[in-house]
């Protein structure tokens, strides 16, 4: 009996030391702060050991140029030598040939820096680092003397470590923040002018259809109202027809009621253009799109035959398509800049004294 009761006191000993044991390392555990990885960089550690590796692989053996740099070629200023030479590690050639805008993680480039008589004064370099400054697409600078000792700067008296997120290179490297904070050469595929020029007109088109559409689906003739004071087929000019009709959305009606003095963004104004016999012989809009041309107050001007089709028209030999920003409808509505590019009516109370 004595023995069994022994027994027990023994098991129930080694429950409570092992439940005790596991307490203590939930509560270690729980103790320890979370390191975030800001915690975790040391910029010059990191320094050191990115120099390590280069020196590891080699990289005046192993890796390539620049593509289309080769040695020696003229530097440009300050704080680069006036001779360099660019090599880069094999993710970051892939991105230069492939034309892929962005460096990838893990992209290294080294930049030789020579002094006229081609001695060697320093060697940059940036590193591309998950997680390490989001700010500048998580480059990592750093400045190397000739034997791999980190560069220093003197600043404000005091001694800064050139390597991490070094002000200078960021403000200097900032310019090229398009593309992607590089200089010797660009990213992405050169766009002709003859290609940006079509996508512009293939751009505005399809902002017109889509506008097209829109009003279409609203049913603007039944459930958008004429603009205040116009009645249907009232007198108009050239360009315009002989006779107008102008709906305007919600958000524009409220505007010319209230004298706002301008337009909201998504305002929209249609014109019903009548030729001397009612019969209609265009549809032309304004609708305000925010951000899209701002120096014209953000109109984007489009004109629609009657069945919906955005005409063109020709000018010096060339084909115009009549959507976006027109220049025939800037010129003519730019005498009302004043009252926010609008003819038809003014948006702000006339005081009279």
């Amino acid at each position: 009996m004595k023995l069994n009761n022994l027994l027990i006191i023994a098991l129930v000993i080694s429950f409570l030391f092992v439940g005790c044991e596991r307490v203590k390392k939930l509560v270690a555990k729980k103790e320890i702060p979370e390191i975030t990885l800001q915690e975790e960089l040391n910029p010059e550690k990191m320094a050191r050991e990115l120099w390590k590796k280069i020196q590891e692989e080699k990289y005046r053996v192993n890796w390539k140029m620049w593509p289309g740099k080769e040695a020696f070629y003229i530097g440009g200023s300050e704080p680069h030598g006036a001779l360099l030479t660019t090599y880069v590690n094999e993710s970051a050639l892939k991105t230069v040939i492939d034309k892929r805008e962005q460096m990838p993680s893990g992209a290294i480039i080294i930049k030789e820096n020579y002094m006229p008589d081609k001695t060697l004064d320093s060697i940059t370099m940036m590193h591309k680092i998950e997680g390490f400054n989001s700010m500048v697409n998580d480059w990592f600078w750093a400045k190397f003397q000739p034997d791999g000792k980190i560069a220093t700067a003197e600043k404000d008296g005091q001694t800064l470590i050139l390597a991490g997120k070094v002000s200078t290179c960021i403000e200097c490297h900032g310019r090229q923040s398009a593309n992607d904070y590089i200089f010797t050469s660009p990213l992405k595929k050169e766009v002709s002018e003859a290609v940006k020029v079509e996508k512009e007109i293939s751009d505005v088109e399809k902002m017109a259809n889509e506008l097209w559409n829109k009003m279409q689906s609203e049913n603007y003739h039944e459930n958008w109202k004429m603009w205040p004071g116009k009645e249907a087929c009232y007198e108009g000019t050239e360009p315009h027809g002989a006779f107008l009709t102008t709906y305007v959305n919600a958000s524009a009606h409220e505007a010319i009621v209230q004298k706002k003095e301008k337009m909201p963004p998504g305002a929209i104004i249609i014109k019903e253009n009548f030729l001397p016999d009612k019969n209609i012989a265009s549809i032309t809009l304004m609708h305000k799109i925010e951000g899209f041309a701002p120096d014209v107050f953000d109109w984007f001007w489009v004109k629609f035959a009657p069945g919906g089709k955005v005409m063109t028209e020709e000018k010096d030999g060339e084909t115009v398509t009549l959507a976006g920003k027109v220049a025939g409808c800037i010129e003519c509505h730019g005498k009302q800049t004043s009252n926010d590019y609008i003819l038809t009516g003014p948006l702000k109370i006339k005081h009279t004294y």
